[in-house]
């Protein structure tokens, strides 16, 4: 018996179709936008600050929050050059829309 081990990479089951995925900066931005910034146990600057903003009457302060905390969180990745945060309000879900060097990603809170 042998173990298969990819170093660098994550592999993805998407419709019955296996997949490897080379970069997996994506499945850790979604685990670090998850993550309520300040509670990781050893880094406490890891993780995603727009928590706080639940229950909150939406304004534009709390727009313009939401949007700085979600590039923050993601800039915090080294291998990230920018991001583009667009925040798309759409009944009681927010939506934020994201281009992180050329990659697409929407994050519903």
């Amino acid at each position: 018996m042998a173990d298969i081990a990819f170093t660098g990479a994550d592999i993805v089951i998407d419709n019955d179709e296996i997949m490897i995925m080379e970069n997996s900066v994506p499945r850790e931005l979604a685990y670090r936008l998850d993550t309520p910034k300040g509670s990781h146990w050893y880094y406490l600057d890891y993780g995603n600050g727009s928590a706080e903003i639940i229950g909150q009457v939406y304004s534009r302060d709390v727009h313009m929050k939401l949007a700085n905390d979600i590039k923050d969180c993601i800039e915090q990745d080294e291998r990230i050059e920018g991001a583009d945060v667009i925040i798309d309000v759409r009944g009681s879900n927010i939506e934020a829309n994201i281009n992180i060097n050329g990659y697409e990603v929407r994050w519903t809170i």
